[in-house]
């Protein structure tokens, strides 16, 4: 079970780390280009059709990596849980209010500070995958 369990958390977060280097790297740029017009519909769109991929993807790394943390109690799964911690602390906290805001108010210089908070979280998760890396030899 743990064998199965572990395997869920590996693919969910490399997942995860694939998904926010590519929403970092192309796909949030891309919101300063579109027309403020526009910005409303591309960002409703947006969060229509990233949800679908990440809100699973989310769900299955926290629980996963809480049945490990939990049934291990390695120091990398309690360190993991932490950064995974703050990884949705900063998801609810700051990156879902700016995307409320992008429908509400859009704004040229909302979708810059969209991409500016969202360095944390990409830094976080690489984190989580590098750790896994490193400590697994994955």
């Amino acid at each position: 079970m743990t064998d199965l369990i572990f395997q869920l958390y590996v693919i969910s977060s490399f997942w995860m780390v694939v998904t926010i280097l590519f929403v970092q790297l192309v796909h949030y740029p891309l919101f300063q280009l579109v027309d403020i017009y526009a910005l409303k519909a591309f960002s409703l769109d947006h969060q229509r059709r990233i949800s679908w991929m990440v809100v699973p993807a989310m769900i299955c790394e926290f629980l996963s990596l809480f049945y490990l943390m939990i049934s291990l109690k390695t120091v990398l799964f309690y360190l993991s849980f932490a950064v995974l911690v703050l990884i949705w602390l900063i998801t609810f906290t700051v990156q879902v209010p700016i995307h409320q805001k992008l429908i509400t108010r859009p704004s040229k210089e909302l979708t810059l500070v969209l991409v500016n908070s969202n360095w944390y979280r990409t830094f976080l998760w690489c984190l989580k995958g590098i750790l896994l890396i490193v400590y697994y030899g994955i």
